[in-house]
């Protein structure tokens, strides 16, 4: 089914080239298996990098007895490690050489040698100095390093003083090498300072030569040439690790490199050419482990991992024959495209016997401009899909044009009904709330299902009734910059917040119909003419006729509710039913018609919409899309009352006020973004050239139209 699907794609998407680097081929499982190590009593680890050396796992943190933090007056540094089985516990205090300083970080050279950095400071903002001081592997104190000479370190500025931070240590014959976030410096045999551009997150050596990862618009390799004191040439690294969010380098036996990212570990093999290729060694979803809640990581050895996550430390250890299961493969379009999927996936993983979850992320690449670039991560899972991989669950962003693509995946047929699964799974369609059904559903189907979603709207102190695009047009003719009807009505203003929540008015996304050519849209092109001399916009702060809102929270409805009392309206954007409220997905999930275990797929659905999940997506902004959290997270607002001078407002109509808006949502249709840059370069000639209404009307309804047919249903 996959294939014959896979056909059927290639016909369909865009020609698309996958941006990422091919994994180097590999027989051996990514599964290990997780299992905690049992701190000391008292000892509670800092969140931040642990080392492996000598045998042994060191992490630092602090003893939190009470009667030890009484007697010092200040936090008692610890330092727990662990031989490479686990076992072998141990934990020593670590002396500060001045009471008054702060230990900020542990690191340690291959060898075993400690690099511990102090940073003495008087009162809350004044740091004195930063000290590196040097310990061999059998703890005899070796020297002290002051890092305002060693590195330039301005004590005089505390901001950069309070972000310096070393990151590793490597001994080279008789050289220390110190790798900071602000550059390397060397003390032995030669003393030399190389200053770097970029913040340096991480380093290993490989083959006598130093790699350093920096965050130069994207995580990016450099070789550092010690001896001549400058950096080398960036290397070409797969271009997954450029856009992970996480990267970090460190030596591991039997590769050039290994890479932890969030999602796994890898072994990195180096060409003849010098380019790295990268072969998945530990999957952390698999293996029971969120590579997002990871805040320490070290390598015993490629069969080995140590990871701190929460506090809690975990050996990873290879399994070789992992039990056999079911793989549920999610295709997670953007790395960032849902914070808690991993953490459900791990849950999952952990508990179910017939099922194996694994995530597979498509990361978007940076830009000229260092920003997230979605279309690279979209390019890259489309030609997977043409290639036959197709994934169980899709998990995709809906920000730039991820309706669009969402509805081609529809149109041809690579998407499965939800309703039905969610019914055999026991999660009852009430269970979702009407803002969901408006937003997702198709001709009485559910192909996907949001994560979390968005309530735009408009209010007034001093009109009521539902806001037509008529009435609107009619409201901004008569208006003008001392008397504005709404904040930010430039021309992009006016078609955003006036026309696109009206599209539907003019164009028929079902039937492939449209028609520009209508009294009202010539009215809209009048107004557009004055709107381009900025008869209209306002940006400041004042008193509009119509104000836009972000229907998040109950409470904030309430406080508006308090603060205008009766003259509080809901009047809607403009539309030509006067629904005026928009709701919008951020990330969406569907599952695919080729799943071959779809209820396995829906488990981890049902799971994800899980209260445990949905409240802490939210955290402050009222969960929208399940009955059960929202019911759950408005319990509070009801039971408050809210007042503002001498209004007061009861929470409980602050809740039923949420929930009408939500009753009354509708959504922009797929295709709304595309038709609307169409619109935005009519408009652009419409006033740069001085087009009539009639060109830029027949224009409109030749290129909409041909567009709209083409993909009318």
């Amino acid at each position: 089914m996959k294939r014959i699907l896979s056909a059927i794609l290639a016909l369909f998407l865009l020609s698309v080239t996958s941006c990422g680097t091919e994994d180097a081929p590999s027989e051996r499982s990514a599964i290990y298996d997780a299992s905690p190590v049992e701190f000391t009593e008292f000892f509670r680890a800092d969140p931040g990098e642990i080392s492996a050396a000598g045998g042994r796992i060191f992490v630092p943190g602090m003893n939190v007895e009470f009667g030890a933090l009484e007697a010092k007056g200040s936090v008692f540094p610890e330092l727990f490690s662990c031989d490479f089985s686990g076992g072998d516990i141990r934990a020593e205090a670590m002396e500060q050489n001045d009471r008054l300083s702060n230990i900020d970080s542990v690191v340690y050279t291959s060898a075993g040698e400690r690099l511990v950095t102090e940073v003495l400071m008087s009162g809350n903002t004044t740091v004195d100095k930063v000290t590196v001081r040097r310990y061999s592997a059998d703890g005899t104190h070796m020297a002290d390093y002051d890092c305002a000479a060693l590195f330039g370190l301005d004590l005089s500025r505390p901001s950069a003083a309070a972000s310096f931070r070393l990151i590793a240590a490597f001994a080279e014959d008789d050289t220390l090498i110190l790798v900071s976030n602000r550059g390397i410096a060397a003390s032995g045999s030669f003393t030399r300072l190389i200053e770097s551009k970029y913040d340096i997150l991480g380093a290993a050596m490989h083959d006598g030569e130093l790699l350093v990862i920096c965050d130069r618009m994207g995580m990016t390799a450099f070789p550092v040439d010690i001896a001549a004191g400058e950096f080398g040439e960036e290397l070409s690294l797969p271009d997954k690790f450029a856009a992970s969010g996480t990267l970090q380098l460190f030596a591991l036996e039997g590769y050039a490199l290994g890479v932890r990212t969030e999602d796994g570990v890898y072994g990195l093999m180096r060409g003849e050419d010098g380019t790295f290729s990268a072969a998945l060694l530990c999957d952390f979803v698999a293996s029971g482990i969120a590579g997002r809640r990871i805040t320490g990581f070290a390598a015993a050895s490629p069969d080995c991992f140590f990871v701190l996550t929460d506090r809690t430390l975990y050996r990873l250890a290879y399994n070789e024959n992992p039990p056999e299961k079911t793989e549920i493969v999610i295709a997670a379009v953007t790395n960032t495209a849902d914070n808690h999927l991993a953490d459900a996936a791990v849950r999952l993983n952990l508990t179910s016997k017939p099922h194996r979850y694994v995530i597979r992320y498509y990361s978007s690449v940076p830009d000229a401009q260092g920003m997230p670039d979605s279309s690279t991560a979209f390019a890259a899972f489309e030609a997977d899909i043409t290639a036959g991989l197709i994934p169980d669950i899709i998990v995709l962003p809906m920000e730039n044009y991820g309706a669009e693509k969402l509805q081609k995946y529809l149109d041809i047929g690579l998407l499965t009904d939800l309703y039905p699964l969610l019914d055999a799974a026991g999660f009852a369609r009430n269970g979702l709330t009407d803002a969901v059904k408006a937003v997702c559903e198709r001709d009485g189907t559910l192909p996907c299902l949001p994560m979390r979603l968005n309530l735009e709207t408009c209010y007034s102190t001093t009109l009521t009734g539902d806001m037509t695009f008529d009435r609107m047009l009619e409201l901004i003719a008569a208006s003008d910059r001392e008397h504005p009807v709404m904040r930010g009505l430039s021309i992009y203003g006016m078609q955003s917040h006036v026309l696109k929540p009206a599209l539907d008015e003019f164009v028929n996304f079902d039937t492939g119909s449209v028609n520009f050519d209508t009294d009202s849209f010539k009215k809209f092109l009048a107004i557009y003419r004055r709107a381009a001399k900025d008869e209209f916009f306002v940006s400041g702060d004042g008193a509009y006729l119509i104000t836009s809102c972000s229907a998040k929270r109950p409470a904030t409805l309430a406080n508006l509710m308090a603060q205008y009392g009766d003259a509080l309206a809901f009047v809607g954007r403009p539309s030509a039913d006067g629904r005026g409220v928009i709701a919008s997905a951020q990330t969406v999930w569907a599952i695919t018609e080729a799943c071959a275990d779809k209820m396995g797929a829906a488990a981890l659905l049902v799971e994800r919409l899980s209260d445990d999940y949905m409240l802490i997506e939210y955290d402050i902004d009222t969960p929208m899309v399940t009955r059960s959290s929202y019911e759950k997270f408005c319990e509070k607002t009801a039971a408050e009352t809210y007042t503002f001078g001498a209004h007061e407002v009861a929470g409980a109509d602050a809740v039923a006020l949420m929930e009408s808006l939500m009753a009354d949502t509708r959504a922009y249709l797929p295709g709304t973004e595309a038709v609307m840059d169409i619109i935005a370069e009519e408009l652009s000639a419409f006033v740069g050239q001085n087009l009539s209404e009639a060109e830029v009307i027949a224009r409109l309804n030749s290129r909409v139209g041909l567009y709209v047919s083409e993909r009318a249903k």
